[in-house]
């Protein structure tokens, strides 16, 4: 059932990078997302998707 879920949340990150790539800096419009931040060295992926989008795992 793990490689299930993994393999679903694998996706599911696939479909939201592709979705900021076409939104470009429209995501930061209208407050839709804050503005990107750097993420930490090293990051797992969902890190680095989330500080992107201008959040961390905190919020």
């Amino acid at each position: 059932m793990a490689g299930w879920r993994d393999t679903r949340i694998e996706t599911e990150m696939d479909d939201l990078e592709r979705s900021v790539d076409t939104l470009g800096d429209n995501l930061y419009s209208q407050g839709a997302c804050k503005p990107a931040i750097p993420a930490s060295p090293g990051a797992p992926r969902q890190e680095r998707l989330l500080a992107r989008m201008g959040r961390t795992l905190a919020d």
